[in-house]
C-alpha cells in the first residue's frame, strides 16, 4: 500500500530529523505528560474538590506557559 503522505518521510537534510520523527516524538511526549496530569487531576480532585483542582492546574499551565515564553 503506497504512502498515504510521502512527504512526511524526507528527511530535514544536513543532519536534521525527519518530520515523521518529530511528529512521533510530539505524540510520545504529549502522551507521557497527559498521563502525568491524568493522575495528578484525580488525587487533586479527591484532596481539594474540582474548584481548587481548575485554580492549581490554571497556576501550574500559567507558570509553564510564563517559563517557556520567557517573559
Amino acid at each position: 500500500m503506497p504512502d498515504a503522505a510521502p512527504d512526511t518521510t524526507v528527511e530535514g537534510g544536513a543532519g536534521r530529523p525527519s518530520r515523521r520523527w518529530i511528529i512521533v516524538t510530539i505524540n510520545r511526549r504529549g502522551g507521557f505528560v497527559s498521563s502525568i496530569f491524568l493522575s495528578l487531576t484525580g488525587y487533586l480532585v479527591a484532596a481539594c474538590g474540582w474548584r481548587h483542582t481548575l485554580v492549581v492546574l490554571a497556576a501550574v499551565h500559567g507558570c509553564l506557559t510564563v517559563r517557556c515564553t520567557g517573559c
